[in-house]
């Protein structure tokens, strides 16, 4: 029950997001919108090296296709792992 719980609040993150649309997506945007606010809590930018994130972002975009959702776009994807890298911790 508590993976269908997990998989209906990450649909609801990852269904379009009007706000989004109207403002232009940031990666900071996508990182909270998609990642951190609805489907968990999620470490601090500058908590994990670049390398890290690297690993942390393509793990999740495995898992969001396991639950059989949409994953990050590829633009997408390269602007929140340019956020999260830009704040790495170094």
């Amino acid at each position: 029950m508590r993976n269908l719980w997990t998989a209906a609040l990450c649909f609801a993150v990852l269904a379009p997001l009007p706000a989004l649309a109207l403002e232009g997506p940031t990666g900071e945007r996508l990182f909270k919108a998609r990642c951190t606010e609805m489907c968990h809590q999620t470490p601090g930018a500058g908590h994990l090296s670049a390398g890290q994130w690297r690993a942390v972002m393509d793990t999740m975009q495995t898992r969001i296709r396991q639950f059989g959702l949409p994953p990050l776009t590829e633009e997408e994807y390269q602007l929140v792992l340019d956020y999260l890298v830009s704040r790495a911790r170094k």
